[in-house]
């Protein structure tokens, strides 16, 4: 079997998943060796019971064909558990494997699973694993019987006629060097296959995700293209494995085709001169199938060993992604923590791989209650700040929340992430009713509590307009309600979690004048019992907020209350009268 090093470690490491149900491969084990046992010994009965009907010796016949029955029987019986506990172990090994990459996901950092199109990471979850399931359930349970059959069949054989075993097997040899050459670089080819077949499944996922964009700027042509480009090069690897499959089918044939031929050439000779008896030939010749399919059989066991090897490839180069770091020092015994950030700095690979400094020696300090807002112009990084509080990116320098920090020492991002409630400018929901879309953030939050913050959000009222109220079950994404709709329900669920520090990215961005007030004030009114921090380019809101913070370039340029940055006509001011001149393009806005 031609295999690489590295498809080597990939095995083995395959097996290692496997081994934990050891039990259940030790059952497959041991049917496996009743099945050939009762194969040898029906051969073995059916070799005495012909040539005593030959010899008309009927005396024992009953018996050993009640003792044939017997066999068979076992034979039945080992068969159906080695297929029943062989189907036991690939669901077992295959639903453990989903479970720990579904988990391993979860874990990973914002900032690495940005490295993956989502259609791709689905891909490994459904064909990637299909291919690990093929392997588990069919070429592994054959990989255990295939050489059982081989040696004792082979022993049998040769204690039958060692010579004529020798000359009937002749052929396996070249088989077995032609399968070798064809099967060479087959987990790569696979592996380059469903690469390529999950980027297109990517391009397919953006054009759904983006259907009205697509729609209205006519890219159905170019996204069709993208598309065709990555599933034409899949195809092309596919259709190079297709060609090694076909090439395996001759080989096959042969290997099965020309033991079979010499045997019963020199056998039936040796049965003509009474070397032989015609129930050791036949037993010969049933038997050595026995030495045959296992070596037939092996191009298909090969090629299947490649293709979950290249599957197992793209599984694993996610299982080995780092988790998420969240590093804390120790718990603080003050009330409503604050957040202290010192140095902080942040760098990201932008698609060319190319180092970009989006945020640079930010020293900040933020009291327990107090309301900020942190504005700028686009690209400045505000959005890149909340996500390094959120602690979404690994960034340098050190993040304090009271006496936790983010970024050295002891793993717990349970605690930190428990203290914030963030509303990301982007508002994803669930598939399933209002009501539980919003308790998510309170998981056992009574119906009533769930009322209140949806009020408190100003979305109670068009919740109550749908066809089942709370109860109503959304579509993918909350297809069904408008962005402003789905960003007020994004709110409420802000306001159930019982998070001392509230972070909003761009909140009111979607709303119209008369929603953005009410959610100002719902704002406003949480900040009585929250720190709140607000990142925003509607600048209105910041005059109800204790204190400014202004970032230009990755870097706090100015840090101080409303009046204060207005009085400075500096950065703030700027940015100010840019915004109030061109009040009258506003964006559009959305209930």
């Amino acid at each position: 079997m031609d295999i690489s090093r590295s498809d080597l470690k990939l095995l083995i490491r395959l097996l290692q998943d496997a081994f934990v149900f050891r039990g259940l491969l030790l059952g497959v084990i041991v049917a496996a060796f009743g099945t050939v046992a009762a194969g040898v010994a029906e051969t073995y009965l059916l070799k005495t019971i012909i040539d005593e009907a030959v010899d008309r010796q009927f005396g024992s016949q009953v018996g050993n064909i009640m003792l044939l029955l017997a066999v068979l029987t076992v034979g039945a019986t080992a068969t159906y558990f080695r297929f029943k506990l062989s189907g036991y172990f690939s669901g077992s090994f295959v639903y453990r494997l989903n479970q720990r990459l579904f988990q391993k996901v979860t874990r990973m950092s914002i900032a690495a699973l940005e490295h993956y199109d989502a259609g791709d990471v689905v891909a490994r979850f459904s064909s990637d694993i299909r291919k690990i399931n093929t392997f588990a359930e069919v070429s592994l349970p054959l990989l255990i019987l295939h050489p059982i059959m081989f040696v004792m069949g082979a022993v049998y054989l040769a204690v039958l006629d060692g010579q004529l075993l020798l000359l009937s097997i002749i052929p396996i040899p070249v088989g077995f060097l032609l399968i070798m050459l064809m099967t060479r670089s087959m987990s790569q080819l696979s592996m380059n296959t469903q690469t390529y077949f999950g980027r297109g499944f990517a391009v397919l996922a953006e054009m759904l995700a983006g259907f009205s964009t697509m729609k209205v700027f006519h890219l159905r042509g170019y996204l069709y293209q993208d598309f065709k480009k990555q599933m034409d090069t899949g195809l092309t690897s596919q259709l190079k494995l297709v060609d090694r499959y076909a090439w395996m089918g001759p080989v096959q044939v042969m290997i099965r085709l020309v033991p079979s031929i010499v045997c019963l050439i020199v056998g039936g000779g040796r049965a003509l001169t009474g070397e032989f008896s015609l129930g050791e030939l036949i037993a010969f010749f049933y038997l050595l199938n026995f030495v045959i399919d296992p070596v037939a059989q092996l191009p298909t066991h090969i090629a299947g060993c490649k293709d979950a090897l290249g599957a197992s490839k793209r599984i694993f180069q996610l299982m080995d992604e780092a988790d998420e770091k969240l590093d804390h020092l120790r718990l603080s015994d003050i009330e409503r923590p604050q957040l202290k950030l010192g140095k902080v700095g942040l760098v990201y690979r932008s698609e060319k791989d190319q180092a970009v400094q989006a945020l640079q020696d930010i020293d900040l300090v933020i009291e327990p209650g107090e309301k900020v807002a942190i504005v700028g112009e686009s690209g400045s990084g505000k959005s890149s700040l909340l996500k390094v509080l959120a602690g979404f990116y690994q960034s340098s320098g050190e993040i304090c929340l009271a006496a936790e920090t983010i970024g050295n020492s002891k793993p717990d991002g349970d605690y930190y992430r428990q203290q914030l409630s963030v509303v990301n400018q982007e508002t994803f929901l669930f598939p399933v009713s209002i009501m539980e879309n919003i308790r998510l953030a309170k998981p056992g939050a009574t119906d009533s509590e769930v009322i209140i913050a949806a009020q408190k959000a100003y979305a109670d009222s068009f919740i109550r307009e749908q066809p089942q109220g709370y109860h109503t079950v959304l579509g993918e994404n909350g297809v069904s309600l408008s962005y402003g709709q789905k960003q007020r329900i994004s709110l409420a669920r802000a306001f159930l979690k019982p998070a001392p520090v509230l972070m909003m990215d761009e909140p009111t961005a979607s709303l119209d004048q008369s929603s953005e007030n009410l959610v100002e004030q719902a704002i406003l009114r949480e900040a009585d019992e929250r720190t709140v921090i607000v990142i925003t380019h509607k600048l209105a809101i910041t005059s109800m907020m204790d204190r400014v913070v202004v970032l230009d370039q990755g870097r706090v340029v100015e840090n101080g209350s409303y009046s204060e940055l207005m009085s400075k006509q500096g950065h703030f001011y700027r940015l100010h009268r840019a915004y109030y001149d061109h009040a009258t393009h506003k964006e559009p806005s959305h209930a």
